[in-house]
């Protein structure tokens, strides 16, 4: 009989246990009456907390529950037009000679290391992006195709803290950046690196996850993700004060795109 007991005794345990995990793949909470019944204890992840007022489950203050260090990577495309490069096989300006419309715009992809602090974040940025232009054959007195490798090493001063979620965050920064540069025609090529020039940014991030709560909580839990973003910023690169570097500077410009927070 005693045998007989403990054996009904825990699979009733398995089949609750069974149960509660079916029920919460499926999104259902089971009462706190259901779970005195059955001898469970819901543990709650320390990352998120129950409003019993609203009755839903949410991610705590983004202030709260973020670590010391954190990351980004994001994507972006920009308006950028080196409109004061001079073509080596045309006798007419960059805008005259490639109409100043890139066969492949700049598109940028960023990491970026934060490190955490009470009003907000300092941000390392390394970010690699690509662009490239063909001549128009109308205009141009060859035909050649401009490609340019950018790279950029800067720093951003990000105030992600004034909301307990940074629903908006502006930022200012600046750096380095240089270019690698390849200028094709059929007879010939012309192509090297600019030494580092100077550039600088103004922008804001905008949070999406409020449009999902539930869907941020999972990504939190499952893969890390802090918050998802969408960002503009202007920016404008500074000539190079090397006189034999090709010049690369811009106007001031306009960069958007879509962000991760780890």
């Amino acid at each position: 009989m005693l045998i007989f007991i403990i054996v009904l005794f825990t699979g009733h345990l398995n089949w609750a246990a069974e149960n509660l995990e079916v029920r919460q793949a499926e999104g259902e909470r089971l009462s706190e009456e259901e779970l005195l019944e059955q001898g469970l204890v819901e543990v709650e992840p320390n990352y998120y907390e129950i409003s019993r007022v609203r009755d839903k489950a949410g991610l705590i203050d983004y202030r709260d529950r973020r670590t010391k260090w954190g990351s980004y990577l994001s994507v972006s495309y920009s308006t950028f037009a080196p409109s004061n490069y001079d073509p080596q096989y045309d006798i007419s300006t960059f805008d005259a000679a490639y109409e100043a419309q890139p066969s492949l715009p700049m598109v940028e992809l960023q990491f970026s290391l934060k490190r955490h602090f009470s009003l907000g974040s300092i941000v390392i940025d390394l970010s690699a992006g690509y662009f490239e232009s063909e001549s128009d054959p109308d205009t141009a007195v060859e035909e050649t195709t401009l490609t340019l490798l950018m790279a950029r090493l800067g720093g951003r001063l990000i105030l992600d803290t004034w909301f307990t979620e940074p629903y908006f965050a502006p930022y200012v920064g600046g750096g380095l950046y240089l270019m690698q540069f390849d200028e094709n025609s059929p007879s010939a090529s012309f192509g090297g690196n600019t030494t580092p020039a100077m550039y600088w940014v103004v922008g804001a991030l905008y949070e999406l996850d409020w449009l999902a709560p539930k869907d941020a909580v999972n990504n939190y839990a499952e893969n890390g993700v802090e918050n998802t973003f969408i960002f503009t910023e202007i920016r404008q690169l500074i000539e190079s004060s090397e006189a034999v570097d090709p010049d690369f500077s811009t106007e001031v410009h306009l960069v958007a795109g879509f962000g991760l927070e780890f």
